[in-house]
């Protein structure tokens, strides 16, 4: 496709595991409180001199702890008192002896003095055993309590938000405006297609070389700006106004991927920032006569829009603005010229055709 430059008269420009603790092997816990084993229903006899207590079969390893033995009697014989139910081998750690033992009278058995500081023991015995179980069970729950809820806190991902699918090209003719939809923006009562082309929807960008090359994106389209940057299909078509003289080319290029669009959008803005405030020769370099003088404006970016404006030198106020900008793996690159053309109508342009990737999808 040969490169047409509007002009007022002339053709188109194209996103610790919890802690368990092994059960404690306690000793049997004796029970609370001071045992009293039953009373006999009769007095208990004293016995004779010559009676001797059979001897008592040991309940523990040898050498158990005197505690267990009868307290002495006054008589020098051991009462014959039924072995209390709670007599059980000793602990590892027995708790220290008491420090005085009351001989028992002739007339009261000693037992129940026995029976008291058994007693003591047990439930000394018990409330160190309930304080150990305390510690462990404390340690343990505590830590119950506070893993799981760490490690669901670590372990839980972010959610992520799955990127949008890529334009293809067959969608990519959605992307442009129609007649009506542009006439609505640029203020025209119709749009037609172009002279010589028509309404025609090209599948190509334009091809050829102006004089000052380097500005040679500030043209829409155009196979030498686009060249090594990744694209991979176009669609671009060119309408007018032939009572109000207006004209419109809209072109909307995919890439491979979204940071591919970006990065032409970037590379083009610098291009366009180093062609601004400038004058800039688009004619044809196959052609020695054919010069086309343009005075190039400052290069503006209005949320994300990059935009400029051109007036041709001598053509009366007929001027054009450019637009280029960038939606997931497309980018839009158009222009609209007419009669000192101003204000942000490239911009809404730009806006509208990008708000139509989503829709063409």
């Amino acid at each position: 496709m040969n490169i047409h430059h509007p002009t007022p008269q002339n053709r188109r420009s194209d996103l610790e595991p919890t802690l368990t603790y092994a059960p404690m092997h306690r000793a049997q816990a004796a029970p609370r409180g001071p045992y009293a084993p039953p009373s006999p229903a009769y007095p208990p006899r004293r016995p004779s001199p010559a009676y001797r207590a059979p001897a008592r079969p040991v309940s523990g390893p040898t050498g158990a702890p005197p505690w267990h033995a009868a307290p002495p009697s006054p008589l020098g014989v051991a009462p014959a008192w039924p072995t209390p139910p709670w007599n059980h081998p000793p602990q590892s750690t027995p708790p220290p002896a008491p420090t005085t033992t009351q001989q028992p009278s002739a007339q009261t058995p000693p037992p129940p003095r026995r029976r008291k500081w058994l007693a003591a023991v047990a439930v000394t015995t018990v409330g160190a055993a309930a304080v150990l179980t305390f510690v462990v069970t404390g340690a343990d729950g505590g830590d119950t309590a506070d893993t799981p809820q760490a490690t669901a806190t670590s372990e839980t991902p972010p959610p992520s938000t799955p990127s949008a699918p890529p334009i293809s090209s067959t969608q990519l003719s959605d992307v442009l405006l129609s007649p009506a939809e542009a006439a609505d923006l640029i203020d025209s009562s119709l749009l037609i297609g172009h002279e010589i082309d028509g309404a025609r929807i090209f599948e190509k960008m334009s091809s050829g070389d102006i004089v000052d090359q380097d500005c040679v994106s500030l043209l829409p389209a155009m196979e030498t700006a686009y060249r090594g940057s990744g694209f991979v299909a176009v669609r671009e078509q060119s309408l007018r106004d032939p009572v109000a003289n207006k004209r419109f080319t809209q072109s909307a290029v995919t890439f491979g991927d979204d940071d591919a669009a970006s990065r032409y959008l970037e590379t083009t803005k610098t291009a366009w920032e180093g062609c601004a405030n400038r004058s800039v020769d688009f004619g044809l370099t196959e052609s020695s006569s054919d010069h086309d003088f343009w005075s190039i404006g400052a290069v503006t970016d209005t949320d994300g829009v990059l935009t400029f404006t051109k007036t041709q030198e001598g053509g009366d106020g007929w001027s054009c603005q450019g637009a280029l900008a960038a939606r997931d793996n497309v980018v839009v690159d158009l222009f609209t010229c007419g009669e000192h053309v101003s204000g942000l109508t490239a911009v809404r342009l730009a806006n509208a055709m990008t708000n139509k990737v989503d829709d063409a999808r």
